[in-house]
């Protein structure tokens, strides 16, 4: 599959529309103020504007950049949008749409958040450490972590879905003093 333009101006449009983009994402996306709950509408919310920065570091590079065909910047392209911004949308919506296909509950858990966390750490040690500065040993390592959030992330799909639904807390009422 080719992500690239063979004119440079249209890479640098296309670095600009997909910035363009993500920009009305930001400005429009109801993720940005769903930040502020809790539970699942805040898991999601984190999964998707993290998986946006993604696009943002592809369109930048295509944008300032214009040729991202081959070595570390075509690396770091392929890797902000099919693992960082793809990845985020399934891990965002996982929790929504595999009880509709699956029939059965995907209970949101806080420990959803460790393969998120460890995507987005493992891809920005493959690009910062692996590609910008060239070195293969961080590359692999880099690599290495994609492939273990992702599969961490189907444990944790599949421990949640198993240990069901998440039992309700119930508000402790205060004790009460026995007057005589």
């Amino acid at each position: 599959m080719r992500l690239d333009c063979p004119l440079p101006a249209g890479r640098r449009l296309f670095g600009l529309a997909l910035l363009w983009v993500v920009s009305w994402f930001f400005l429009h996306d109801v993720a940005r103020r769903i930040l502020r709950s809790t539970g699942l509408p805040r898991f999601m919310a984190a999964c998707l504007l993290s998986g946006y920065a993604w696009l943002v570091v592809a369109g930048g590079i295509w944008l300032i950049g214009g040729a991202a065909t081959s070595g570390p910047v075509y690396d770091t392209v392929i890797h902000a949008v099919l693992l960082g911004f793809t990845l985020s949308m399934i891990m965002a919506h996982a929790p929504v749409i595999l009880p509709a296909v699956l029939r059965r509950p995907l209970p949101y858990r806080p420990i959803m958040y460790l393969p998120v966390a460890l995507l987005h750490a493992s891809i920005l040690l493959r690009v910062l450490f692996g590609d910008a500065r060239g070195l293969s040993d961080l590359l692999q390592l880099g690599g290495s972590l994609n492939i273990a959030a992702l599969l961490l992330f189907i444990v944790t799909a599949v421990a949640s879905a198993v240990r069901g639904p998440v039992p309700a807390t119930k508000l402790a009422s205060p004790a009460r003093k026995d007057r005589q």
